[in-house]
């Protein structure tokens, strides 16, 4: 029995010997097979590749150090840049305009144009627009709606409203003028914010300007929307009789159901695109939008 099991592990040692043997061979016949298989050209070039020769790029120069001119810029409509062949189309058509235009009151001519790329109504509008136009200086010369006055007892100026109500020194940022009441009140509000429609809607008697800017006539109902013709037609017999421009709150008191921003939209809106009325402060684009020229903050 001893002798058949050292038969048996004699025979698995020479199997494994076998095997061994056999995977040995194999390993060496998977390399060279790979060895035979890459051509000695190939691997001499993967030893020294050649490279491409390396081709010297230009440098770049802004125009500024070429010494060329910069092209020029400009602002057109809706904030867009124009440039070359834009900005000479839009003066091209500014030009044939006031070609067109006769009798230009502002005597503006073609080089100011171009200079300034805005035109007055003389110059924009055609000669029919310009004889029907209302004509004003910029600015409101009348004061409350009469019934106004009587119903609720203003005042006959605004320096009598103001004075008959407390004084004090106007500013923008104290707008009912009461900083100058006492020591105290000025270092409470040294720097007041204050809210526009309630500081408007304190200013009944005192600043009616400012009152009707936000508000209707106590107790009346405020229309939004677009505007009749009546009321358009209203508009400008105001303008007609009392000028236009600025203090929109007391211009609105004699438009009911309307308040003074509403007119003042409606100023720039309706009222000058169409050349209803020309106000100096007003010039024109090539496209007849009208831009504010005047002074701001400027009062009278």
């Amino acid at each position: 029995m001893l002798q058949s099991l050292r038969l048996s592990t004699v025979a698995t040692e020479m199997q494994l010997a076998s095997l061994e043997d056999s995977f040995e061979k194999g390993k060496k016949s998977k390399v060279g097979a790979t060895s035979r298989a890459i051509p000695a050209s190939v691997m001499k070039r993967k030893q020294n590749p050649v490279l491409a020769p390396r081709i010297a790029q230009p440098v770049r120069l802004s125009k500024r150090l070429r010494g060329l001119a910069a092209p020029s810029l400009e602002i057109g409509e809706n904030d867009n840049m124009l440039q070359g062949e834009e900005r000479a189309a839009r003066n091209d058509r500014s030009r044939s305009r006031g070609s067109e235009a006769d009798g230009n009151a502002d005597g503006d001519s073609d080089s100011e144009i171009d200079r300034i790329n805005l035109m007055s109504g003389d110059l924009y509008f055609d000669k029919e627009t310009r004889e029907k136009a209302i004509r004003v200086d910029g600015h409101y010369k009348g004061w409350l709606h009469p019934d106004l006055i009587e119903k609720y007892g203003f005042e006959k100026t605004s320096e009598e409203a103001w004075e008959a109500n407390g004084g004090g020194s106007f500013s923008f940022g104290d707008p009912l003028g009461q900083t100058e009441q006492s020591s105290a009140f000025r270092s409470k509000f040294k720097k007041p914010k204050h809210d526009a429609k309630m500081v408007s809607k304190a200013s009944f008697k005192k600043n009616p300007n400012a009152f009707f800017y936000r508000h209707n006539e106590p107790g009346q109902e405020q229309w939004m929307g677009d505007w009749t013709q009546e009321e358009s037609e209203l508009f400008l017999k105001v303008a007609r009789e009392h000028g236009c421009g600025d203090k929109w709150g007391l211009f609105s008191s004699h438009i009911p159901h309307r308040v003074g921003y509403q007119c003042s939209n409606h100023y720039r809106q309706v009222v000058l695109p169409e050349g209803l009325v020309f106000d100096p402060n007003y010039k024109y684009t090539s496209t007849g939008s009208p831009v504010y020229c005047g002074k701001y903050n400027k009062r009278r």
